[in-house]
C-alpha cells in the first residue's frame, strides 16, 4: 500500500477512499458474530443445565414418572438451540457474502477511476506531470489490492478475537458475581455447634422449580442436637439432600407464617 502511494499518489488516495467501507463492514461483521456467539452461549447453557439438572436428579424423575415431560422439556430447548444456531449460521454467511460483494465491487471501482485517469490524461505528480498509463494504474491498482488482502486476511482474526472477548466477558461475569446467599452482619467464621441446629416451620422450593411444582419443604420443624447422629430418611424426592444443602446454606429458606 505505501509502494501505491509513492508509485501513483492520486490514484491510489482515490483508490483508499473505499477503505472506510470495508472497515466499516469489518466492525459490523464483529458485532454480529458476538451477538451470534453471546445468543448461541446462552442456549446451549439452557440446554446444558436442563441435561444437567434432569440427570443429577435421575431418582427423583424416575420415581415421579416424569421421563416423559422431562424429555419435552429437552426437546423444546435442543429446537430452540437449533433455531439460534441456524440464525447465526445464515448470518455469518450473510456477512461474509457481503465481505466478498464488497471485494468485487473495490475491483469495478477502481478500475473504473483507473480508466478515468486514463482517458482524462490526469498527470501523475510523481512522473514528472507524465499523464496516467495503463503500467501506471495497473502497478498501483495491484499494490492496493495486496495491502487489502492482507487486511481481509486478518478476518478470521478478528473473529476469533472477538470470540474471546465474548467468552472473557462470560467468565468475568461468573468471577465478579455477587452472591444472592450473603453472610449476615457479625457472621463467625467456623461454626462450633454446642446445643442443637433447630428447623421451625421452613418451607422451601427451587428456584428453578416450574411455578406449578409444590415446595420440597412445607413447614418442616424438627431439631439437630449437638454430639448426637440424626438420620434422614424418606422416599426419593422427600427433601433429604434439600435439608443438607439448606444447612450448608447453599439455599435461604423461608419462614412459614
Amino acid at each position: 500500500m505505501i509502494y501505491a502511494l509513492c508509485y501513483g499518489p492520486t490514484f491510489a488516495v482515490v483508490c483508499i477512499a473505499y477503505l472506510p467501507v470495508l472497515i466499516a463492514i469489518v466492525g459490523i461483521f464483529g458485532l454480529m458474530v458476538r451477538k451470534s456467539s453471546l445468543a448461541k452461549l446462552e442456549v446451549v447453557k439452557q440446554l446444558g443445565g436442563i441435561a444437567e439438572e434432569t440427570l443429577t436428579a435421575i431418582k427423583v424423575v424416575a420415581g415421579f414418572t416424569r421421563e416423559d415431560r422431562e424429555l419435552a422439556k429437552f426437546q423444546r430447548y435442543s429446537e430452540n438451540t437449533m433455531i439460534v444456531g441456524k440464525k447465526a449460521s445464515a448470518t455469518m454467511a450473510m456477512m461474509v457474502g457481503l465481505m466478498k460483494f464488497s471485494i468485487f465491487f473495490f475491483y469495478t471501482y477502481s478500475l473504473l477511476i483507473g480508466s478515468i485517469f486514463i482517458i482524462k490524461k490526469i498527470p501523475n505528480s510523481v512522473h514528472d506531470g507524465e499523464p496516467y498509463n495503463q503500467q501506471i494504474v495497473l502497478q498501483t491498482l495491484i499494490a492496493l489490492i495486496t495491502g487489502f488482502v492482507g487486511l481481509i486476511a486478518a478476518l478470521p482474526n478478528v473473529q476469533a478475537i472477538v470470540a474471546a472477548k465474548t467468552l472473557g466477558v462470560l467468565i468475568f461475569d461468573v468471577i465478579e458475581r455477587v452472591p444472592e446467599v450473603r453472610n449476615a452482619p457479625g457472621a463467625i467464621p467456623q461454626l462450633n455447634l454446642e446445643k442443637e441446629i433447630t428447623f421451625n416451620n421452613v418451607t422451601f422450593k427451587y428456584p428453578t422449580s416450574m411455578p406449578e411444582h409444590k415446595p420440597v419443604l412445607i413447614n418442616a420443624s424438627f431439631s439437630i442436637k449437638a454430639g448426637s447422629t440424626t438420620a434422614i430418611v424418606g422416599p426419593s424426592g422427600s427433601g433429604k439432600s434439600t435439608i443438607v444443602q439448606l444447612i450448608e446454606r447453599f439455599y435461604d429458606p423461608r419462614i412459614a407464617g
